[in-house]
């Protein structure tokens, strides 16, 4: 490789690398905007946890509920059927 063939060979390879770093500085300018919808995420998923513990409270009251009413009618129906 002479003199002339080794700086084409590095001008390529430089233009590659320029190449290269000015895509991964535009792919870095979005990554700020990927952190703000992450964050986004997180705080919806934060407050859908808390909506969820506060359903699954409502959801054991509710059946505690049911079971003593069906534990009572049940009571009722086997006290008329006795005779009273």
């Amino acid at each position: 490789m002479d003199n002339r063939d080794f700086w084409i060979t590095l001008s390529t390879k430089i233009a590659r690398i320029d190449e290269r770093t000015k895509r991964i500085e535009d792919e870095l300018k979005g990554l700020p905007e990927v952190r703000d919808r992450l964050t986004a995420v997180e705080q919806r998923a934060k407050s859908n946890t808390h909506r969820l513990d506060s359903l699954k409270a409502t959801a054991a009251l509710l059946a505690t509920a049911a079971s003593i009413l069906i534990n009572l009618v049940v009571a009722i129906m086997e006290y008329a059927m006795k005779g009273g």
